[in-house]
């Protein structure tokens, strides 16, 4: 494949990457839970908690989450300051790194094979095209910045399996690795640990002695940096705390839940959706091709390794996947190998020279649009837009003030609160905490019985009403 085919790829790769994230780039609204580690950062940055007590004055409830991501995330605000749109830019920059994790991935596992380590655009394109990572990198996802540990830490183990030397620092690699995506979103991240044993024989030299060696090793540094990392009193407080409010009740057959144990499976079906069409056209054509790789499967075993266990768990959300996603896509590249020699192999040299410079310009004029994208989206809502004008409104109406009295139909109410302290730093209060404001939210046309006599409403929403407190 030449030259000319690799460039116009990674043109694509760079449309397609630009595309997903860069019109919204300044936008405001995400999901919740990316809104959440937002304010948890921002507390971190405002020094209102501490790395093993991720919390802010409002989202008490929040101390469990594993702390990394937090942290990283503060060090961007204290970088770039307090914008909405510095929690974007990070999750951006997690996408790039990514990218370039799996191409590395890629080109160190068939370093001896170049026609195959040239198309290490392939399993770039297929992560793009997917549509959780679109989804997770736009919405601030923890997994973000998890799945860079677990890419690292796959690369430096297959690497052990490709040379076997370097037994004691590849092991060690590997645990810091695992350990730092623990820290980041907790046991989900440790199905690396599976690896040595999924490649016994995927070399002549790398067997089961080396594969039980590889893995003790890296067991026995994982539990000695685990155990010295969570001596000290406050992280040794965290982990409990961690324990009591997010696994255990996650692996309780008595929690509320409103997913099936087979959910994550539906899950995994949509984010590879678009790898199984080009796997059903490889069936249907049959290329006959020089690339002979039967390892795809492995790497299908350790996807699935990081994936299929999650239906234990009460919680499983689609984000939950990405991690997986990594070793899912190389598989599934590795199998679509014979198709992609195919296509190139049956399409005229003719039809490629009149195909090439159409991609070449239709990407390049998708970068620069999207980045005229970038500055006229710049202040809009993603998402959320009534409520999020409104709430700009309501900031302006009570200049800005820190504290809001709030009826109870808003207790649970998270979009609310939480756009609220991140982007205004206004925390929302209960009619009983009795706080020093002029204010008071509730749904619309529901005033509760709380309502002080002689309010005035000030603002009629769609979303909120605003009343003013005599």
């Amino acid at each position: 494949m030449n030259s000319k085919i690799n460039f116009t790829a990674w043109l694509l790769i760079a449309a397609i990457a630009v595309a997903l994230w860069v019109p919204n780039l300044f936008a405001v609204g995400m999901f919740i839970d990316g809104i959440v580690d937002a304010i948890l950062a921002q507390s971190l940055y405002l020094d209102i908690s501490s790395f093993w007590e991720p919390k802010s004055q409002a989202l008490s409830w929040s101390w469990g989450t594993m702390p990394l991501c937090i942290y990283l995330l503060s060090l961007f605000y204290k970088f770039f300051g307090d914008h909405f749109w510095v929690e974007r830019l990070y999750s951006f920059l997690c996408a790039l790194l990514q990218l370039g994790l799996i191409h590395r991935l890629w080109k160190m596992f068939f370093v001896n094979e170049e026609p195959i380590r040239k198309l290490a655009w392939l399993p770039c394109l297929l992560w793009l095209i997917s549509p959780l990572t679109g989804w997770c990198y736009g919405n601030n996802m923890m997994e973000n910045t998890m799945t860079i540990f677990t890419t690292c830490a796959i690369i430096v183990s297959l690497r052990f399996v490709r040379t076997q030397k370097n037994i004691l620092l590849i092991a060690f690699a590997m645990a810091v690795f695992s350990l730092l995506a623990f820290i980041t979103k907790g046991p989900v991240s440790l199905f690396v640990f599976a690896l040595p044993f999924l490649f016994v024989h995927a070399n002549k030299n790398f067997g089961w002695l080396q594969a039980i060696k590889i893995s003790f090793l890296q067991l026995a540094l994982f539990v000695f940096l685990f155990l010295l990392v969570f001596s000290s009193p406050a992280a040794s407080t965290f982990l409990q705390h961690y324990l009591n409010e997010q696994i255990k009740p996650a692996l309780s057959s008595s929690s509320p839940t409103d997913y099936k144990s087979f959910t994550i499976l539906l899950h995994l079906l949509l984010a590879t959706f678009p790898f199984l069409l080009l796997c059903l056209l490889r069936v249907l054509v049959k290329p006959q091709t020089r690339f002979n790789q039967k390892i795809h499967w492995r790497f299908f075993l350790l996807g699935l390794c990081g994936s299929v266990p999650i239906m234990i768990s009460n919680k499983q959300h689609q984000f939950y996947l990405l991690p997986a996603m990594v070793p899912f896509v190389i598989g599934f590249a590795i199998y679509l190998l014979p198709l992609v020699a195919w296509l190139n192999e049956k399409t005229k040299e003719q039809w490629q020279q009149k195909t090439i410079p159409f991609i070449q310009y239709g990407s390049t004029a998708v970068v620069l649009l999207c980045m005229v994208l970038c500055f006229t989206n710049a202040g809009t809502n993603y998402r959320d837009n009534n409520l999020l004008n409104e709430l700009h409104q309501i900031n302006k109406l009570t200049n800005g003030e820190a504290e809001i009295s709030a009826d109870y139909t808003l207790y649970d109410n998270w979009p609310v609160r939480d756009y609220l302290l991140r982007l205004y730093r206004t925390r929302i209060c209960m009619p009983e905490e009795k706080v020093q404001t002029n204010f008071y939210l509730t749904l619309p046309n529901q005033t509760g019985e709380l309502l002080p006599l002689g309010s005035k409403k000030i603002m009629a929403g769609k979303t909120l009403d605003l009343y003013r407190i005599p």
